[in-house]
């Protein structure tokens, strides 16, 4: 064996835009299968602007005053609060992060498994060469997590009215914008970024694909050790790793090495971790479709962003969170931003590329 590693009147629309902007460059191998490679991402230009109506916050017992956040507790709940109109900039990001533990300058590759529309998130670790699976829980450090809050101010009331704040309102993501930061060198790192939404419903996003909604496979034979082959165990069988529906699919035997075989869909025959040759002697899958892999399914921002029916008033769509009925009338929403191991870009090839991500929020106008 190889050893290897909607409530009031709805007028024109507000735009609160999220500029998760992530520029580090990525550290050493960032093949996710190896436990101790890691993506590095810089939230130096981090910034969420809103307009004047829309405040935007961070449910958080922490303490944010020293980055501008003031706090107010409502119903026995903190809330960490941006003035309105101002926006969360990247300090108070980063600091959130850093007192909750969650991953600040760089994000390690894991993985959502199998997941369908609705379904609660659960990210595992890195595979560990020679074992088929690895359903570690990730830990905390290893991904972004931010549990939004927000609330519509309506500019006619006074701030004692009860009708203060606008209840019933949806909140959507209308926009993304996920690229290398340089466009002729930093590769395509950024297109294996997933964002988890975590509110009125759940489901991944994908902010870089195109079309409508789509999915990954989360199971398949991989080339861990960088030998050019795919692994395989001591009977000679090829290690199926990840999640797949037939794992007992009746196998191929190969006499001689192999050319380089896309088993997995990647589109191409360059060596990666994904794409490897047949070891001699061996027994394995020319493809996929006997395995049937799992999958994990993924929202495209064609699926999500509401519809503008020509006047500015927006609708449909996947809105992400809806302010309550309440005098309070907060809406939430947590967002898990992660890279997704199974993605065919987390490869070698892209170590110490840099990429962007930016998101925007947008709501219907209130009166």
């Amino acid at each position: 064996m190889k050893s290897s590693r909607k409530a009031g009147l709805l007028t024109t629309t507000l735009i609160a835009a999220t500029m998760f902007t992530f520029l580090g460059s990525i550290a050493g191998s960032i093949s996710w299968f190896n436990y101790v490679t890691k993506a590095t991402m810089s939230y130096s230009g981090t910034s969420v602007t809103v307009g004047e109506q829309l405040q935007i916050g961070i449910k958080t017992d922490k303490n944010l005053s020293s980055y501008g956040l003031t706090t107010e507790v409502i119903d026995a709940v903190s809330y960490a609060w941006a003035q309105p109109g101002k926006g969360l900039d990247s300090d108070a990001i980063n600091g959130y992060l850093e007192l909750s533990g969650y991953a600040t300058n760089e994000l390690r590759p894991v993985s959502s498994n199998e997941y369908h529309y609705g379904d609660t998130l659960s990210l595992t670790e890195c595979l560990i060469a020679g074992h088929a699976q690895n359903d570690n829980i990730a830990t905390k450090n290893q991904y972004v997590q931010i549990p939004f809050v927000f609330r519509i101010i309506r500019t006619n009331e006074v701030s004692e009215s009860p009708n203060y704040y606008a209840r019933n309102q949806k909140v959507w993501i209308s926009g993304a914008d996920a690229n290398p930061k340089n466009i002729l060198t930093d590769g395509e790192i950024y297109k294996s970024i997933r964002v988890h939404v975590n509110g009125d419903t759940k489901y991944i996003f994908n902010p870089s694909a195109e079309g409508g909604a789509a999915s990954n496979a989360v199971g398949g034979l991989l080339d861990l050790n960088d030998d050019g082959f795919y692994d395989h165990d001591d009977s000679d069988n090829e290690i199926v790793y990840g999640h797949v529906t037939n794992p007992s699919a009746a196998r191929t035997y190969y006499a001689t090495e192999s050319d380089f075989v896309d088993v997995n869909g990647v589109g191409n025959t360059d060596p990666s971790t994904f794409v490897g040759k047949h070891f001699p002697g061996v027994y394995g899958y020319d493809s996929m479709d006997a395995l049937s892999p799992l999958e994990a399914d993924y929202e495209t921002l064609n699926s999500i962003k509401p519809i503008d029916d020509g006047t500015g008033v927006l609708s449909g769509g996947k809105q992400i969170c809806t302010t309550a009925n309440t005098v309070s009338a907060l809406g939430e929403a947590t967002l898990t931003i992660y890279i997704e191991g199974w993605d065919h870009h987390v490869v070698n090839e892209e170590i110490s590329h840099k990429f962007n991500l930016g998101l925007t929020f947008q709501i219907n106008r209130v009166d």
